[in-house]
C-alpha cells in the first residue's frame, strides 16, 4: 500500500508516515515465533548457553527459542549443554508496584523456564565471533583481579570497562543508587560515547585521513560493544554512533534527532519487544533531551563552553527522564545533576585509565595502578559526601495520562522556544491547565475507590480491603507483615492502614471475620473452618479443597478466587469443579495480585444513567 501511494505526488507525504509503522508491524509479525510444545514429563535437553541474567539465572537457546535456566554453575557463552530437564511456562503476575521479573524475561524473548534434574554436562563450544569476544572479556576480568589488590578498584574497573558487575559489594551499589548515579556502573551510552571520542582523537593523532579513520572506527567500536557483553544500552548507543559515523564517512549532512530515530527504528525492527523495555525508554528519552533541550539551556547559562556544556547536558538528560523516573521508580533525586557534574568526569577519566592499564602488558600495568586507585577513591569520596545532603522526592505514582501530558508539555515548550509561535504558547497553557485539573481530580477520586486485593504469597494468605481511604487487613498469615510488598500499594492509593475489626466497617458494609457483607454482594473468606458458604464470591485460602466444603446442597458461587496458599493439586481440583459447574475461576498463581472492585447497585445505576 505504501508503494502504491508513493507513485502519486499528492500521497507521498502520507506514505512516508505509513512506512515506519508498516516496517515495525512486519518485523513484529516475523519475530513472533510459534508456541513451544512443553512436555509434561522430564526429557533429555540439549541447548546452547547465551548469557547470564542474574546471580543464578541464565538464558539458553534451542531451535530459535530462549529458555530461562536456574543454576549456580558458571558457563561461557557458546557452551553446548546437556541435561535432563523439566519445563514450565512463565506467567506474568501482577505485583502491585514491584519489579516484575517475569515481565523482564518476556521482554528478552524468554517465555519458558527450564529446570535441570541432574548434573549439567558441557558437550562442546560454538566457535562464533561472540564466543571469542566472551573469552577476551574473561581474560581481561582475570587480569584485573591479578593487577588490583583492593576490591574497590577491581570491582569498579570490571563494572565500568567490561560491564561485569557481579563482584560489586552491596554498599557500593547502594551508594550509587542513593546518589542517582547508578547509570554510571552499567556500561551504557555515556561509556560508549566516551570510547568513540577517544578513538576519534587517537585516529587523528595517527595521521589517518578523515575518511579512513571513520572506516576503522566502526569495527573497533563494535568490538568494544561485544567485549562488554552487548548489553542493550551499549547496542543502542553503538547504533546511534554508527549512523553518525556513516554520515561523516559519506560526507552527508546529518541531524542528531534523525540519527536517534533511525537507531530506534533499527533496534525495534530487530527486537520489537524492546519498545516496552524501561532501559530503552530511559535511554532514548535522555538522548532526545540532550539534543533538544541543551541548545536552549546554553543560552540561559552564559559561561565558557567547557563549563556550560557539561552542566546543560546533565540537566537536559535529567529533565527528559524525570517523568519516566517518577513512573517506574517512584522517586526523583533533586540534586543528582550536581552529583553527576563531578561523578561523570571522574568516571570518564577512570574509564580511560582502566582501559589503558588493561591493554598494556601485566609487567608494565602493575606499576601504573596508583592513579587508577586514586580516581576510585576520589569517586567514592565525592559520592559519599553528596550522599549526606541527598535530596529526594519519594512516593511519586503518576499515571500514564500524567506521563503523556508531561511529555506533550515538554515538547511544545521546546517547540515554542525554537519557533516562537503564538499557537504553541496557547497549547502550553491548555496542557498546563489540563495537567493541573487531571491531577486534582485524580487525587480527589483516588481515596474513594473501593476494592479487595488478594496478594500473592507462596503458601500464605494476605487479603486487604480498600474502603474510603482506609486499608483493612481482612486476613493475614504472614509474620512479620511484608511492608516492602504492601507499602507500594498503600502509598499509590493514599491509604491509611487499619486493623480489620469485627462489626460495621461502613454504613453499607459488615464484616464478621469470615464474611464481608455488602449491600449487593457477599464475599466469603473460606478456610478449613468456614465450610458453610452461600452464593456470592469465594476467596479460598489455607489450601482448602472443594471436597472439604462442597456438597450437592451447597449453593454455587458466581466467582472463586484462589490465593497463593492453595497448592497446584488443590488448584487443579477447583478447576475441574468450576469447569463442570461453569463458575468463573481466578488464581493468584497465574495473575499475581488480584484486584476485585466493589460497586454498589446505586453506583452501577448512576453509571448506567
Amino acid at each position: 500500500m505504501c508503494g502504491l501511494l508513493f507513485l502519486f505526488p499528492h500521497t507521498r507525504k502520507a506514505a512516508s508516515f505509513l512506512l515506519f509503522p508498516c516496517i515495525f508491524l512486519c518485523s513484529a509479525h516475523i519475530s513472533h515465533l510459534p508456541a513451544v510444545y512443553l512436555p509434561t514429563h522430564p526429557v533429555h535437553f540439549t541447548c546452547q548457553y547465551e548469557e547470564k541474567l542474574s546471580h543464578n539465572s541464565h538464558t539458553v537457546s534451542a531451535n530459535q527459542h530462549y529458555f530461562c535456566l536456574e543454576s549456580s554453575h558458571t558457563f561461557t557463552p557458546g557452551d553446548s549443554l546437556k541435561f535432563t530437564a523439566r519445563f514450565s511456562s512463565i506467567h506474568i503476575r501482577n505485583h502491585s508496584g514491584l519489579f516484575n521479573y517475569n515481565h523482564y524475561l518476556q521482554q528478552k524473548g524468554v517465555y519458558t523456564r527450564v529446570q535441570a534434574l541432574d548434573s549439567i554436562h558441557i558437550s562442546g563450544h560454538a566457535h562464533t565471533l561472540y564466543y571469542y569476544f566472551s573469552r577476551f572479556r574473561s581474560q581481561f576480568i582475570q587480569k584485573t583481579e591479578r593487577i588490583f589488590e583492593d576490591t574497590l578498584s577491581s570491582s569498579l574497573i570490571k563494572a565500568l570497562c567490561l560491564g561485569y558487575k557481579e563482584h560489586l559489594s552491596s554498599s557500593t551499589r547502594d551508594l550509587f543508587a542513593e546518589t542517582g548515579t547508578m547509570h554510571l556502573l552499567a556500561v551504557s551510552g555515556l561509556h560508549t560515547g566516551a570510547i568513540w571520542l577517544l578513538l576519534t582523537y587517537l585516529f587523528k593523532l595517527t595521521g589517518f585521513k578523515r575518511q579512513q579513520s571513520y572506516l576503522f572506527l566502526l569495527p573497533v567500536l563494535w568490538a568494544y560493544a561485544s567485549i562488554t557483553g552487548l548489553s542493550p544500552s551499549v547496542v543502542r548507543a553503538a547504533y546511534i554512533l554508527t549512523f553518525i559515523t556513516l554520515s561523516h564517512a559519506l560526507n552527508r549532512d546529518y541531524n542528531a534527532l534523525n540519527a536517534i530515530a533511525a537507531s530506534a527504528l533499527f533496534a525495534l525492527i530487530i527486537n520489537p519487544n524492546a519498545l516496552y523495555s524501561v532501559g530503552m525508554q530511559m535511554s532514548y528519552a535522555a538522548y532526545s533531551g540532550i539534543v533538544g533541550i541543551t541548545p536552549f539551556l546554553r543560552k540561559l547559562i552564559p559561561s565558557s563552553p567547557r563549563l556550560s556544556v557539561p552542566i546543560c547536558v546533565t540537566l537536559s538528560a535529567q529533565i527528559a527522564t524525570f517523568p519516566l523516573s517518577a513512573y517506574y521508580f517512584h522517586t526523583v533525586s533533586l540534586n543528582s545533576f550536581l552529583v553527576n557534574l563531578i561523578a561523570i568526569p571522574l568516571t570518564t577519566l577512570l574509564l580511560y585509565a582502566g582501559i589503558f592499564v588493561l591493554l598494556l602488558p601485566s609487567c608494565i600495568s602493575c606499576y601504573l595502578i596508583c592513579p587508577v586507585q586514586l580516581l576510585c577513591e576520589a569517586l567514592k569520596y565525592s559520592l559519599t559526601t553528596f550522599n549526606k545532603i541527598n535530596i529526594q522526592v519519594n512516593h511519586l505514582y503518576p499515571t500514564e495520562i500524567h506521563i503523556l501530558l508531561l511529555y506533550s508539555l515538554l515538547f511544545f515548550i521546546c517547540l515554542y522556544l525554537r519557533k516562537r509561535r503564538r499557537n504553541c504558547l496557547l497549547l502550553i497553557l491548555l496542557l498546563s491547565t489540563t495537567l493541573c485539573g487531571y491531577s486534582c481530580l485524580h487525587n480527589y477520586f483516588l481515596p474513594k475507590k473501593e476494592g479487595i486485593v488478594v496478594f500473592h504469597f507462596y503458601s500464605h494468605s494476605c487479603i486487604l480491603l480498600n474502603q474510603d481511604g482506609y486499608g483493612f487487613l481482612l486476613k493475614n498469615t504472614l509474620n512479620p507483615l511484608p511492608e516492602e510488598h504492601l507499602t507500594p500499594y498503600m502509598q499509590r492509593h493514599k491509604l491509611q492502614f487499619m486493623p480489620a475489626v469485627h462489626g460495621i466497617l461502613h454504613p453499607q458494609m459488615f464484616y464478621d471475620g469470615k464474611l464481608l457483607n455488602c449491600t449487593d454482594d457477599s464475599i466469603y473468606i473460606i478456610d478449613k473452618q468456614n465450610i458453610q458458604p452461600k452464593e456470592g464470591i469465594w476467596i479460598v485460602t489455607d489450601n482448602t479443597y472443594p471436597r472439604q466444603l462442597q456438597t450437592s446442597s451447597t449453593s454455587s458461587p458466581r466467582l472463586v478466587i484462589l490465593d497463593g496458599s492453595c497448592r497446584p493439586h488443590c488448584v487443579r481440583q477447583w478447576e475441574i469443579l468450576c469447569q463442570k459447574r461453569q463458575i468463573q475461576l481466578r488464581t493468584s498463581w497465574q495473575e499475581g495480585d488480584i484486584h476485585l472492585s466493589l460497586h454498589s447497585k446505586k453506583r452501577q445505576n448512576k453509571m448506567l444513567k
